[in-house]
């Protein structure tokens, strides 16, 4: 029984979290980008702001390219898809600062 009640707990409490990420949807990429100050690279997406239902809505995504796993990766494939004229969809899954985060990229 204790376990059955955790597990209902559990799921009720993670499920907000898997309903406020949203996707992109696929989108030109207009511009990328890294400051010089800090380890944060962004991505300017064209269209409408997305991010809001976390609170953080932009048209630009950011991460760290050093605390974020694959971070530089990301850097590498959004920098290599702005280049080739492809589109991006960006799993949405949280803010840096004020800006969207993303937890997985697809490309076309």
């Amino acid at each position: 029984m204790n376990k059955m009640m955790i597990v209902v707990v559990v799921a009720h409490l993670t499920a907000g979290v898997v309903q406020a990420a949203e996707s992109t949807g696929y989108r030109k990429i207009v511009g990328v980008g890294c400051h010089i100050r800090n380890d944060v690279c962004f991505v300017t997406l064209e269209g409408s702001a997305y991010g809001s239902t976390l609170g953080c809505s932009s048209t630009q995504a950011r991460w760290s390219v050093e605390s974020t796993p694959g971070g530089m990766k990301n850097f590498s494939l959004i920098t290599s898809a702005w280049l080739a004229g492809k589109e991006v969809d960006l799993y949405i899954n949280g803010c840096l600062g004020n800006w969207p985060t993303f937890a997985w990229a697809n490309y076309r």
